[in-house]
């Protein structure tokens, strides 16, 4: 994950004329590019229901739009942390019951 402006991941230069107008208020904006593996299901089908924006144009993952990044990824991290947290106890219990 990574933050970029809209304008660093979507070249205005590449985008028809009414496009790029329609975009002007987001070029400048922060997004945060979150890059996968692989995507849940087919870039087909995704492209098919989203707007193109919302994937990376060059690569695996996903673009969102944020106005305070640093706050997201601060919830991001702490939800992942949590969540690593949780499997470890779970873990932990399930191995001391296989011991009993």
């Amino acid at each position: 994950m990574r933050p970029k402006t809209f304008a660093q991941v979507f070249d205005p230069a590449q985008e028809k004329a009414a496009r790029r107008s329609w975009l002007h208020p987001y070029w400048g904006q922060t997004v945060l590019v979150v890059e996968l593996v692989k995507y849940p299901m087919s870039k087909t089908w995704l492209r098919l229901w989203f707007s193109p924006y919302l994937l990376t144009p060059n690569g695996i993952g996903f673009v969102f739009l944020v106005e305070d990044w640093m706050t997201l990824s601060r919830q991001l991290d702490e939800s992942r942390t949590s969540w690593a947290m949780r499997r470890t106890e779970r873990r932990q219990r399930a191995s001391a019951q296989r011991l009993r």
